[in-house]
């Protein structure tokens, strides 16, 4: 994506940021981050991507699960940090006079909270604009990228696209970014389709808006489902399994007891997790399935009954990473 400015062209958004980071006027059009705050007790457009089950824990204030001092110390960081490198996109696309709005309260169905990153001309000859958003993620996170633009980021654009305000735009498309927190890794743009997962993300939210109504009901929303998994050595697939959607691994109510085991034969680490007793959220166990592996770009052994999921998965993962001839 290149973005065209009467100061210039950039050939992404990051050269945009390196570029306004040396001019010598950067000052007069910074835009300050003056904190952020996160209301934990509504529904938010971010959370039509999310499992539905952690969005209506939070909704009712069961407390999250317990973490270290250190840990927590983290999170907090991490999150100002991200708002932070937002500011410096607004202020480069406003430097480079193609920022339309940036932090955009919305009006959506269902009483959803939100406010979109921004919304920019990629053209300034042009009046066509489009709905960008900012993900900040860990090093490693850009190492393996085939499955980026994720759904769940996908399904919160397409949430934002809901705004009347931002259907009556000349939008031509929305654009991802994901950003290495560190640094050491170029950003990734994606460029999806609005009207795709406007539709998807309109019925996610409605779901989540009747399950609201019956809270505090002791019955919780459905659980993710299971999904297919690549796992990776040198950057290279190797095998495709068939396990609980990442998510748990990462919710604020779901304990995991982890532990590092040996394999005798191959002498490798590998980190293994459960479900503690104490866990408010107990999803159904699921373990980690090897479904096929994959040599020389090629699917080997695919397991009877997982024929059609595989080769969808492999299908999309084949777009990502490129296989040595």
């Amino acid at each position: 994506m290149t973005l065209i400015s009467e100061r210039g062209e950039f050939p992404t958004m990051q050269a945009l940021r390196a570029a306004y980071l040396k001019a010598p006027d950067r000052k007069q059009f910074a835009i300050h981050y003056d904190g952020g705050e996160w209301d934990k007790s509504v529904i938010h457009a971010s959370d039509a991507g999310a499992c539905p089950r952690q969005v209506m824990y939070r909704l009712t204030g069961t407390p999250e699960k317990p973490r270290s001092p250190e840990s927590e110390w983290n999170r907090t960081v991490m999150f100002e940090s991200g708002y932070v490198f937002h500011y410096l996109t607004y202020s480069a696309l406003r430097w480079a006079g193609l920022l339309a709005f940036h932090e955009w309260p919305l009006e959506l169905p269902y009483g959803v909270s939100g406010s979109c990153d921004a919304i920019f001309q990629p053209d300034y000859r042009e009046e066509d604009l489009a709905l960008y958003d900012c993900k900040t993620v860990l090093p490693n996170a850009l190492k393996y990228s085939w499955d980026m633009p994720k759904v769940k980021d996908c399904l919160q654009l397409g949430a934002y696209s809901l705004d009347p305000t931002i259907e009556s735009m000349p939008i031509l498309y929305g654009l991802i970014e994901y950003v290495d927190r560190a640094g050491s890794n170029t950003p990734l743009e994606c460029i999806i389709d609005l009207e795709e997962w406007a539709d998807r993300a309109d019925q996610r939210l409605e779901n989540m808006n009747e399950w609201e109504d019956m809270l505090p009901a002791s019955v919780l929303p459905p659980e993710m489902a299971p999904r297919y998994v690549g796992h990776y050595s040198s950057g290279y697939l190797e095998s495709i399994s068939y396990e609980r959607a990442w998510e748990c691994g990462y919710c604020d109510y779901h304990l995991t007891k982890k532990e590092k085991r040996t394999n005798p034969n191959s002498g490798r680490q590998k980190e293994y997790g459960w479900t503690q007793k104490e866990s408010t959220c107990k999803p159904f166990y699921l373990p980690p399935h090897t479904v096929a592996t994959v040599s020389g770009g090629s699917l080997k052994k695919v397991t009877t009954g997982h024929e059609e999921g595989v080769e969808r998965w492999f299908a999309s993962a084949r777009k990502h990473y490129a296989v040595e001839e």
